[in-house]
């Protein structure tokens, strides 16, 4: 792990660490490199191809050349995300700027699951907890980052460990500028997901590992949770199949725009668990449904169709199960092909204003509003038109 004035190396799992100290430490956005002295790092680390349970030799992210530490005789370890083909594309520079130096990516939790925005290959990161499977598949495809909870074997149950390489999904989509829209679904056919993952909640509780719980998820594994981000003003999709129950339906909720399939079904069964919808399910219900409609769904944990949310303005589609991903595809190309600073505006001043009165709604400051507004897409819409050709959008 990197500590405050170095790295603490252990090649092999059960190995004792290492404290190897820097040269130097430099950071930016999601990553940063340390400069560590060769000589010493090789005197810790045998010689070997096997890459250890804190090293492994794989990638640099090209985007950040410029941290690089022109120190002769150094070792460059990138924290961060980077597909093994990018390292290709700057190599012969690393070497320029630092002779002899040996690149490798530190990763000290090897969990989730990701690819490279870049090259398109898969990157690993996420949570230390135990093994390395993730919980999460996290693509990102051009503009658009798909988000697949991963369990399909216990219905995509959301235990702790879960959350928290959810909270690394969404801080990732959050910061990456070339991310414009998100889509959330569930892996396998039978559950987008039935929330939290009740057996781990119980092993936990007996343990006394857990206290009382109630409202939101502050000082839990991935806070804030998708429920909680309520300044997220990038738009999120929800592709939802089979059961949402529970806080998979809360994560539904909490998106912008919903497409069900038509074997889809909905629930907040909290109650008949001795529970209660503490993910917002209690708050959102209430306000997106008619209220005693919601009510009772709240209070009995009775489940309803696709088609009964959809009715209540739950969904804004359902369609027949092999219909789904071509429905959810022509969503997401609606809302690129809007321009993305004006969507972040939309969402976050209606979102924001809903509860308000009219006249306070229009005299409220909304920071998305004040970027699109000095923008140069709002020049470019207006100029696109008049010149009768499809607008080029930067996001800026």
């Amino acid at each position: 792990m990197l500590t405050a004035g170095g790295l603490l190396v252990s090649l092999f799992a059960d190995g004792p660490p290492v404290f190897v100290p820097a040269i130097a430490i430099a950071g930016m956005g999601q990553g940063a490199f340390v400069a560590v002295d060769l000589a010493m790092l090789t005197e810790v680390l045998p010689a070997t191809s096997e890459p250890g349970a804190g090293l492994a030799v794989i990638a640099l992210s090209y985007q950040f050349p410029q941290l690089l530490v022109p120190v002769v005789g150094t070792v460059l370890l990138a924290i961060g995300d980077a597909g093994p083909n990018c390292f290709a594309l700057f190599l012969s520079s690393v070497v320029a700027a630092v002779p002899g130096a040996l690149a490798v990516k530190f990763v000290s939790r090897p969990a989730l699951s990701i690819h490279c925005g870049r090259c398109g290959e898969a990157v690993r990161y996420g949570g230390d907890m135990g093994d390395d499977r993730a919980e999460i598949r996290y693509d990102k495809r051009g503009r658009v980052a798909h988000v697949v909870l991963d369990r399909p074997h216990v219905l995509n149950a959301m235990n702790r460990r879960m959350h928290a390489e959810l909270a690394e999904v969404w801080d990732d989509f959050e910061a990456d500028d070339d991310l414009w829209v998100a889509v959330v679904s569930g892996a396998g056919e039978q559950a987008f997901s039935v929330g939290q993952d009740l057996k781990e909640l119980a092993a936990l509780e007996s343990a006394g590992e857990v206290g009382p719980s109630s409202f939101g998820s502050e000082g839990k594994p991935g806070w804030p949770r998708l429920t909680e981000r309520f300044d997220l003003a990038k738009p999120v999709v929800a592709k939802v199949r089979g059961y949402a129950y529970g806080g998979g339906f809360e994560l539904a909720l909490a998106c912008d725009v919903v497409v069900a399939s038509d074997d889809a079904v909905f629930a907040l069964p909290e109650a008949k668990l001795g529970l209660i919808a503490g993910a917002g399910g209690v708050f959102r219900l209430a306000r997106q449904a008619p209220f005693r409609v919601a009510l009772g769904h709240l209070l009995t944990g009775r489940p309803m169709s696709a088609r009964r949310a959809w009715e209540l303005g739950l969904v804004n589609d359902v369609v027949p199960a092999e219909d789904l991903d071509a429905c959810v595809d022509g969503w997401v190309e609606d809302l690129l092909r809007a321009a993305p600073l004006a969507v972040r505006a939309v969402k976050q001043a209606a979102t924001r204003s809903v509860t308000m009165p009219l006249e306070e709604a229009f005299a409220a400051d909304y920071p998305w509003e004040r970027v699109r507004s000095r923008s140069r897409d709002a020049r470019e819409g207006p100029a696109a038109f008049a010149e009768k050709r499809e607008p080029r959008w930067e996001g800026r």
